[in-house]
């Protein structure tokens, strides 16, 4: 209680020290000046007192961070609880230049919709722009690069998803789920396609040539392929095949002013070269010594 008080003694200084300059100490201004209309000046300023303090108030609450509901952790995207990756560190970044606090709440997909939807969670990301008609949609701030990983002595021809229907392939499980229909109808009737979760273990299987094509998110892919190298210190050299376009993602919020002030603030980063110096930062310390050739 006793700091509590000296907060609110603190914040209301100034406000205190311009009630004095009006010399209300008291209701002794009252008493001995309602003749002359000393009373009236008592209540239109504690009339304004009132409302200063129900506005400061208000503005302490404003203050409270704004929860925002975001994926799981995804390396190199999202680590851990939110707390850096390639998203967060862009996410930071605007929320800083918009002077916006906010929480990550991390959730299942489907629970992050779910929330946002109920008006749970003031905001959502990392959502395709057209998925939903609650709240509005931003503008795009990251994408996903969803390619073909093959080894560079096979010399894979792949220019188009069509073409896996005559390889060997691997992804992520539920690839044929979110990669869409045209990747699901290229590797249907492809009885040398298989899923897995464990997507570091995909470059190994590819380094050891038990698949032709490794299919997934090029820098989740470009991860594992650092990590295998830092823990054997094997590498090989990779050609990725951009068969499929870049998936923007974008966030949702419920009020129509933080997504005009997310856009405007993007711009400036984009605009400032901090947007492509955190990626390229991340890029750096990704990629291995051998860089893939495209195709």
């Amino acid at each position: 209680m006793l700091l509590y008080t000296i907060t609110l003694k603190v914040r209301y200084f100034p406000f205190i020290m311009v009630i004095k300059a009006f010399n209300i100490g008291g209701f002794m201004t009252v008493k001995h000046s309602a003749h002359n209309g000393g009373y009236i000046k008592a209540v239109l300023l504690s009339g304004f007192l009132l409302c200063f303090i129900l506005i400061s108030v208000k503005g302490l609450y404003a203050e409270e961070p704004l929860p925002l509901a975001t994926r799981s952790s995804i390396p190199p995207y999202v680590y851990g609880p939110a707390s850096s990756g390639m998203e967060i560190d862009l996410l930071n970044a605007i929320f800083k230049e918009m002077k916006l606090r906010v929480k990550y709440v991390q959730l299942p997909r489907v629970r992050m919709v779910q929330s946002f939807n109920r008006g749970e969670m003031k905001g959502i990301l990392t959502q395709a722009p057209s998925v939903s008609g609650v709240g509005c949609a931003a503008d795009w701030y990251i994408e996903h690069r969803n390619v073909g990983f093959s080894l560079q002595e096979n010399n894979i021809q792949l220019h188009r998803l069509h073409d896996l229907k005559s390889l060997s392939v691997i992804s992520f499980d539920g690839a044929t789920l979110y990669l869409g229909p045209a990747f699901k109808a290229a590797v249907s009737n492809n009885s040398r396609y298989t899923e897995s979760r464990n997507q570091q273990s995909h470059i190994d299987l590819l380094y050891k040539k038990r698949f032709d094509v490794v299919v997934g998110d090029e820098w989740i892919l470009r991860l594992a392929q650092r990590r295998i190298f830092d823990q054997t210190g094997g590498k090989q050299a990779l050609t990725v095949h951009n068969i499929m376009k870049p998936a923007l993602y974008s966030a949702r919020f419920h009020e129509k002013s933080l997504c005009e002030r997310f856009n405007t603030a993007l711009a400036h980063l984009r605009s400032s070269g901090d947007y492509d110096a955190i990626l390229e930062g991340y890029h750096l310390r990704i990629n291995v010594a051998i860089a893939p050739t495209s195709k």
